[in-house]
């Protein structure tokens, strides 16, 4: 189906043109080929444009990779059903002959506009190249901007890609897209009994539709809005959303409008609830971990019944990671996917707020969920009256291509819910941003660690020559892997073990991708020298408390709380920045100079610090502590 334009017809013919030559097609496939976004899109991405391209032009069919900001492979042949029946490159059709009829190449970029709206533009192929290399273009369609777009998010700031960014999220979070309109659920549009406004353009992405209408609140009313904010915060105090949301709540039967029997939800409870934890999905990640780790220590310390409520997806095949040690807690808790029964809602944050209230728990821990922080920020005031709620905030680290979570819900939930973090720093960061009188919401409750479920290391010393180090993790950008590949690159004759959720292609020979890490005890710790952690940010990193705890000498950057359980010089720090040492991959070749000059006696000196300072702050006792302060009995 071809994408509806702004006027309401489908995309049509452009201006006759002719034919390009084979050759002329290839050029352009080539220079259409975006070597620095391609990079920034995909952790896997060669450090050479050749390797790269060779990448993308192997993956585009099967994988769907996206050769630039402005084509999205997989969207284009979905649009476009026919090409399905043939083995065809989407990115080579479109410019061969999409681009000539009009097709769109991305939801939200209209080349026809673009086409009539930008002066000095010769042919298609010419605004293309302009659209990849080019600078200077606001509107993609009639209506998104660019400019505005990245003026009224500022959270933004860093995001290279807006048009992705405002399809993945920034539609789902009601952003708009310029002045003078709007976006709403497509779901949301079509049952309005009253006109919302006029079908200017819909689109569809991962399953969601959406409408464009024209926008009927002016910028100098928010404008107004904001400015008395600054004066009086509490007009804040529902949340961001629900001024622009305030028209489309007219008091129907939500349970009918909604699409959802939450009775039929309720009965899958298996007993009364104490506690509530919301996560957002399945996975092993810091947040999943800290989850599992409130589990336990409510459902067999303090006796709670827990309810894990998976928020914002759910798939089957994620059940194996409850395999995963770490994630041990979460055995024998009631797990329910609260979007299988509720995905088809426009208004999940309303029917969690319904369950919430029909459950009655004394206690909601919301763990990074995007649709918790949204209820609490919406209807937080009234479920307060019931239960306590409390979310955390580990860091100031974007999600996905967005901003973090505390930029986005702190300030619409301090007012309901205690914010909690496992680390002092950011704490620190929230102070400086909050009212003081706000400040005793914020707890700090440190995660715990235990030592019998990590491997003990045997051998104190590092072994002649010491070439296999460690590495577990996201293989992600913002995890500082180029800093693995450099460090590779370097010494080939070092050996880096990866052990990662997801499957990896090293790019050298002396990069070992090991699979996925159920249980820390697998490992054969005595078989590496050293633990080396990258990330440019964190909260408290529960990796390095457990690699602290094995005994192996750990190096890892000056990030999140890091420093303020490790005071000492129990691990070896490096600064993500350049230093009078050089840049990180410097200073880390340093620090692994230094470990294999420490003898045996001085390392295990170093590492014992390590363990012991995990030990004093990181305890299962102090862990359960600060949750029964937090649930007001001790």
């Amino acid at each position: 189906m071809a994408a509806r334009r702004h006027d309401g017809t489908t995309a049509g013919a452009a201006a006759p043109r002719e034919p390009i030559s084979s050759v002329e097609l290839q050029e352009n496939y080539v220079r259409l080929f975006d070597f620095a976004w391609y990079r920034y899109r995909y952790d896997d991405a060669p450090a050479d444009p050749v390797s790269a391209f060779r990448q993308f032009r192997a993956g585009v069919r099967e994988e769907g990779r996206n050769p630039n900001g402005f084509f999205l492979s997989s969207w284009y042949m979905e649009q476009n059903p026919q090409l399905k029946q043939v083995d065809v490159d989407p990115f080579m059709h479109f410019l061969a002959s999409g681009l000539g009829e009009g097709l769109r190449p991305h939801p939200i970029i209209d080349t026809d506009h673009i086409a009539r709206t930008v002066p000095g533009i010769a042919s298609h192929i010419d605004l293309m190249k302009l659209l990849v290399h080019g600078d200077g273009i606001d509107r993609t369609s009639v209506w998104f901007s660019r400019d505005y777009y990245r003026r009224h998010n500022p959270d933004l700031a860093a995001v290279r890609d807006l048009e992705s960014h405002f399809i993945t999220h920034g539609a789902r979070e009601r952003r708009n897209p310029s002045r003078d309109y709007r976006v709403l659920p497509a779901q949301e549009y079509d049952s309005a009994r009253v006109s919302k406004g006029p079908e200017i353009d819909r689109f569809e992405w991962a399953g969601d539709a959406f409408v464009v209408i024209p926008n009927p609140v002016a910028d100098t009313i928010f404008d107004q809005i904001y400015a008395q904010g600054e004066i009086d915060p509490a007009i804040f105090a529902p949340g961001p959303l629900t001024l622009p949301s305030l028209n489309l709540f007219d008091g129907t039967d939500i349970e009918t409008r909604d699409l959802i029997d939450y009775r039929g939800l309720l009965r899958e409870f298996r007993a009364e609830v104490d506690v509530v934890i919301l996560l957002p999905r399945l996975g092993i990640g810091g947040g999943e971990k800290y989850a599992a780790q409130l589990a336990r220590t409510l459902s067999k310390t303090l006796r709670k019944e827990v309810a894990i409520l998976v928020t914002d997806s759910f798939d089957d095949e994620n059940a194996p990671v409850l395999r995963s040690h770490s994630l041990s807690g979460f055995r024998h808790q009631t797990i329910l996917s609260f979007h299988k029964h509720a995905h088809r809602t426009w208004k999940k944050p309303n029917v969690l707020a319904l369950l919430l209230l029909a459950l009655k728990p004394e206690a909601v821990f919301c763990i990074n969920s995007d649709t918790g922080n949204a209820t609490i920020a919406q209807y937080g005031r009234a479920l307060s009256h019931y239960m306590k709620l409390f979310t955390t905030f580990f860091s100031e680290s974007p999600q996905a291509l967005g901003a973090p979570f505390s930029a986005i819900y702190l300030d619409a939930v301090i007012g309901h819910a205690g914010v909690l973090s496992d680390n002092e720093n950011a704490l620190a960061t929230f102070r400086r941003r909050l009212p003081t009188a706000l400040h005793p919401h914020l707890h700090l409750l440190p995660q715990y660690c235990d030592d019998k479920s990590v491997p003990q290391r045997r051998r104190p010393g590092a072994r002649a020559g010491m070439r296999k180090l460690l590495w577990i993790g996201r293989w992600e950008a913002f995890k500082n892997v180029d800093f693995v590949v450099e460090l590779a690159r370097r010494d080939p004759d070092t050996e880096i073990h990866l052990f990662s959720p997801q499957e990896i292609f090293p790019p050298l020979a002396n990069i070992a991708y090991r699979g996925r890490l159920d249980d820390l005890r697998d490992l054969e710790i005595d078989d590496y020298d050293a633990f080396l952690f990258t990330s440019r940010f964190e909260g408290m990193p529960n990796i390095v408390l457990e690699m602290a705890l094995t005994g192996l000498p750990v190096i890892a950057p000056e990030v999140g709380g890091l420093r303020e359980t490790f005071r000492k010089d129990g691990l070896f720090f490096y600064s993500n920045r350049d230093t009078e040492h050089g840049t990180p991959v410097d200073q880390i070749e340093r620090l692994l100079g230094q470990i294999r000059k420490l003898s045996a006696e001085r390392l295990a000196k170093r590492t014992a610090t390590a363990r012991a300072e995990v030990a004093a702050r990181h305890g299962a006792a102090q862990f359960a502590q600060g949750l029964r302060r937090l649930l007001g009995e001790e």
